[in-house]
């Protein structure tokens, strides 16, 4: 068996990226959790932490940040670690020029591959300022509840999410909605991706207003709630990933009035919208994901 493949990430432990043989760690994981907290963060502090349990840096390293974080909390030193190295780059709206922030740290650290979780739109233009392969393969490692639709769902538009400070499209576009009263919608915000999921299984439709052309983590939760959505924005966030084109359970709107009328429709024809098939979103083994990533790559090839 190889060794290990070492998640390091910014958030508590995440039962639901758990994959056999994937261990997580990070600054942020709790003491009393399956991972493994990382006090000091830099490499050579993660490499301290894998001694002490008895592992080294032979294993695949997939460091998993975003823009914010890379100006906020780089991780340094890459180049002490032993095994391959990927970076996973998320959220790519964060922070001030967040290409810019990409494009200095890959040019300060060393990697091996680059991972583009949600932008696959912008592959093009991060290959463009590095050398290193680029390479994007939603929805990568994650994972999303998988939930039955209820079989009376409530007839209304549902959007979960965040509309505070840093989101003023999507804030501008709830607001309206709910002022103009032309189709029955709610918006909440919830605390986890189980709790939205829940909501999405109980709505007729969900709208999801992706920013600055993410496929976010909203179109896989809504897919894994076995639930229609309407998309803010079009096609072209799929970038040259083709494997979502032909859907029948999405719907794209450009305008308000376009959501509205596309609402309008699904909702009056209740029968054709219940009977609409949703696929679950596509899940990677972690195994499978570094050999896509990996294969063309003279990188440790015994190990992937």
């Amino acid at each position: 068996m190889p060794p290990p493949y070492l998640l390091y990430h910014y958030a508590d432990y995440q039962p639901l990226w758990a994959q056999e043989n994937l261990i997580q760690a990070g600054p942020f994981i709790s003491t009393n959790s399956p991972g493994i907290k990382i006090v000091n963060h830099s490499v050579r502090g993660l490499k301290t932490s894998l001694e002490e349990i008895g592992l080294n840096d032979k294993s695949i390293l997939i460091h998993y940040t975003d823009p914010f974080f890379l100006s906020k909390f780089p991780l340094e030193g890459l180049n002490k670690w032993h095994g391959p190295k990927l970076l996973a780059c998320g959220d790519l709206h964060h922070g001030n020029q967040p290409l810019n922030t990409l494009d200095n740290y890959l040019k300060e650290e060393a990697y091996d591959a680059v991972l583009i979780t949600f932008n696959p739109s912008l592959l093009g233009k991060i290959r463009s300022f590095t050398n290193i392969p680029v390479h994007s393969y939603p929805p990568s490692f994650f994972r999303y509840p998988k939930i039955k639709k209820e079989k009376s769902p409530i007839m209304h538009l549902l959007h979960v999410g965040s509309i505070g400070a840093y989101h003023d499209e999507r804030r501008q576009l709830i607001t309206s909605l709910i002022k103009r009263e032309n189709i029955p919608f709610s918006h909440v915000t919830t605390s986890s991706s189980l709790e939205a999921s829940v909501l999405y299984s109980k709505a007729a439709l969900v709208l999801n207003i992706p920013l600055n052309n993410d496929l976010n983590h909203r179109f896989f939760e809504v897919m894994g709630a076995d639930t229609p959505q309407i998309i803010f924005g079009d096609p072209s966030i799929y970038g040259p990933i083709r494997s979502y084109d032909h859907r029948p359970d999405i719907f794209w709107a450009s305008s308000i009035e376009q959501v509205e009328s596309i609402t309008n429709e699904l909702l009056s024809n209740k029968s054709y919208l219940n009977s609409i098939q949703v696929e679950p979103p596509e899940e990677y083994s972690i195994e499978s994901l570094m050999k896509k990533i990996f294969r063309s790559q003279v990188v440790y090839p015994d190990m992937v």
